[in-house]
């Protein structure tokens, strides 16, 4: 009878060891797949500031363009009127 106590005292101690590895593989998974989302997420929000600060550059540079274009308008109509 006493070693069927033992026994029993050992299996459940050997579940617990095996639903504590369960559970600490499954954090860590769980931390590696968190990672692997932040570092995807990062580099696409990386590639999207990219994107607009091309955008934003390129329309700055419309913008002293049209100014430049609006100046030598003026300057044109200047001379015209002389």
């Amino acid at each position: 009878m006493i070693r069927l106590l033992q026994v029993r005292e050992q299996e459940r101690g050997l579940a617990r060891d095996m639903s504590k590895n369960f559970q600490t593989r499954q954090e860590k998974e769980q931390r590696v797949l968190e990672e692997q989302v932040k570092a995807a997420l990062s580099k696409e929000n990386q590639r999207e500031l990219r994107d607009l600060e091309k955008m934003y550059s390129s329309r700055v540079k419309q913008i002293g363009k049209g100014h430049r274009d609006a100046h030598r308008i003026t300057q044109v109509r200047i001379i015209i009127c002389l």
